[in-house]
């Protein structure tokens, strides 16, 4: 007999399943990149605008002409189960997003035109990188960069660092009418985010070992295994992170108790990371995994106001 899901359960898989929190979690860390970096705040559409792409960038994964009918994933069978209701979520998505970017471009349209050769750049590569991992084929040319299993974690990291490190700057600059030179503390905050990121990135694909080894996509845990996935691959870019941390720190001159409390996601994630050396059912790793990302903008934004 079918146990029936309590109320929280299935509010805790619409809100996970339904990349909703991906959403969240996206917008709380451009609100540390403001905090972090003392940029003149702005209002609050910006965080709504960012969490709505994020959450229809990873919808799109999960579209139903991508999924198998005869599947044991959990989210896809939610995906299946509620496909007209997440269809409709989508679409408002899009339209909302639609309406909130013509809005940008009428309001900016002065400054868009004005931008610095650099964020030009960066915004450009931001948007290739992003459009590629999910690829283009067609019968003259194919680019696919989620098919490459040991970069798959590092492209995600970038997209994510560059999309919650520079989009705030981006849009702290259009509403106050100024232009953010290239600093090497944008530089060091990006590094720090990309190296957390896709150590999370890493971790998830851990969930995923089985379906990854049978595809033959050499992911870093089907290369090297487990046990080396986290000694030689997550503590190095933890250090990694831990180091472009503590540059930032010192170029920002963070006592120690601001050093202490941007230390402990870091710490969590080693925490984390030896915990999956037992099995785990996927919501742990949508809630606990990807949660260390709302965690980090927590911790960064409380340590801005600690003395």
């Amino acid at each position: 007999m079918k146990k029936n899901k309590s109320f929280w359960h299935k509010l805790s898989e619409a809100l996970f399943f339904s990349n909703l929190f991906y959403g969240i979690c996206a917008a709380a860390l451009c609100l540390e990149t403001v905090h972090q970096l003392s940029l003149p705040h702005f209002p609050w559409h910006f965080y709504v605008f960012t969490g709505l792409v994020t959450t229809s960038f990873y919808i799109y994964a999960y579209l139903p002409q991508q999924l198998q009918k005869n599947t044991s994933n959990k989210r896809s069978l939610w995906y299946m189960n509620h496909i007209k209701a997440l269809k409709l979520f989508n679409y408002s998505i899009v339209i909302s997003v639609i309406l909130i970017s013509a809005f940008y471009i009428k309001t900016f349209s002065s400054e868009i035109f004005n931008l610095p050769a650099w964020q030009i750049l960066v915004c450009s590569i931001l948007i290739t990188v992003a459009i590629l991992y999910y690829g283009i084929e067609n019968n003259k040319f194919s680019v696919n960069l989620r098919r490459i299993g040991w970069l798959k974690p590092f492209i995600i990291g970038f997209v994510w660092a560059g999309t919650v490190s520079f989009f705030p700057i981006l849009f702290s600059g259009f509403w106050h009418h100024y232009s953010f030179p290239l600093k090497y503390l944008f530089m060091f905050l990006f590094i720090k985010n990309m190296m957390f990121i896709t150590v999370l990135c890493v971790l998830f694909d851990i969930k995923d070992y089985a379906m990854d080894y049978n595809h033959h996509l050499q992911t870093h845990v089907v290369k090297f295994g487990l046990r080396n996935t986290i000694y030689k691959y997550v503590v190095p870019l933890i250090i990694l992170g831990l180091i472009a941390l503590y540059i930032n720190a010192w170029l920002l001159h963070f006592n120690i108790y601001r050093i202490a409390i941007n230390t402990l996601p870091f710490i969590a994630v080693l925490l984390v990371a030896f915990s999956l050396q037992k099995r785990r059912p996927i919501l742990y790793y949508l809630s606990v995994i990807d949660g260390l990302m709302l965690f980090k903008a927590l911790c960064g934004i409380t340590a801005m106001y600690v003395q």
